[in-house]
């Protein structure tokens, strides 16, 4: 049996529906050590987050974990110290979603974006989530993987560059499933 994750309580939103979030500033101790995520959105529906910095880089997961379904929200002017996993996750049926001016401070794990993994509330696919203005600090390509059977790969604006990792969302497409397969619901 898997223990729940430990978010960052600032961080965490769940529930909410058409609800506005101005500036947000997370900055837990020792730079999240000992906290899954820092950002967590879920069962969110229609709400909007504008400017939110997430200080940290040594969660086991990701700055932004967006699960449960949550669709049709908004982030704008998101910064983000990645973690373990990567900086953005988006999972459990997390559709319509779009950001707005994302910079990936600090890189961490395999995959910066990653649309589709695995989760334990919600097995629905993840459909048309979208970029606008993403980049990391250091220049390079954003790194993006998705898992083909529960994922729509993820839409981005013309001057963001990207690089689609297929061999690693083909292993995470596995792993998975396999996952999935062996956990009881």
């Amino acid at each position: 049996m898997t223990t729940p994750d430990r978010n960052y309580p600032p961080g965490d939103f769940s529930g909410r529906t058409a609800e506005t979030f101005g500036a947000l500033t997370l900055d837990p101790p020792l730079e999240g050590f000992g906290f899954d995520d820092i950002f967590k959105v879920s069962n969110c529906l229609g709400c909007k987050w504008g400017r939110v910095v997430v200080n940290a880089g040594r969660q086991r997961e990701n700055a932004q974990d967006l699960n449960r379904e949550s669709c049709w929200n908004r982030f704008k002017e998101l910064i983000a110290d990645a973690g373990g996993q990567g900086a953005i996750l988006v999972k459990g049926g997390s559709s319509n979603n779009r950001w707005e001016r994302v910079l990936i401070r600090r890189v961490g794990g395999h995959t910066d974006i990653m649309i589709g993994g695995y989760s334990g509330q919600s097995k629905k696919t993840s459909l048309a989530n979208h970029f606008e203005r993403v980049e990391r600090a250091d220049g390079k390509p954003v790194r993006v993987a998705w898992t083909f059977l529960r994922a729509q790969r993820p839409t981005f604006g013309p001057t963001c560059k990207v690089r689609y990792q297929y061999f690693w969302s083909l292993v995470r497409t596995i792993a998975q499933e396999i996952t999935y397969l062996f956990t009881k619901s």
